[in-house]
């Protein structure tokens, strides 16, 4: 996420048309890809929600503790059937090859029974 966030900003690379979060269940390492990250739940209603390049999608960017700290909008993960255990939340991009931009720990882990739902957002703070 770092190499994506620089090479966008400073050298002119295409910026994601997009994002979206992820649930997942991994340790994550600084180099690790989305390829690389386990314990995404698969079927059972899961899927990535969209999160749009825009204000929409990104209702604030604010100071938080001296830092700017953006803000995503409130996404809905619904199970239609039981989901493996999740207990990380991650930013990846809209793109051919999609990357790992942040993840961040959920405040608990969570294993959703069908009919459940995890509402969620991301929090990016420049430091």
């Amino acid at each position: 996420g770092e190499l994506q966030f620089l090479e966008v900003y400073l050298t002119n690379a295409n910026a994601p048309t997009g994002f979206k979060l992820t649930l997942f269940n991994d340790t994550v390492a600084e180099t690790d890809s989305v390829v690389d990250l386990a314990g995404e739940p698969v079927g059972n209603g899961y899927s990535r929600q969209t999160v749009e390049r825009s204000s929409t999608g990104w209702t604030s960017i604010a100071l938080s503790g001296g830092d700017y700290e953006a803000t995503s909008k409130i996404v809905q993960f619904t199970a239609t059937g039981a989901w493996t255990v999740v207990n990380k939340i991650g930013l990846i991009t809209v793109h051919i090859t999609p990357k790992l931009l942040a993840y961040a720990d959920l405040s608990t882990s969570y294993t959703l029974a069908s009919g459940q739902a995890l509402q969620a957002n991301m929090k990016i703070k420049a430091a």
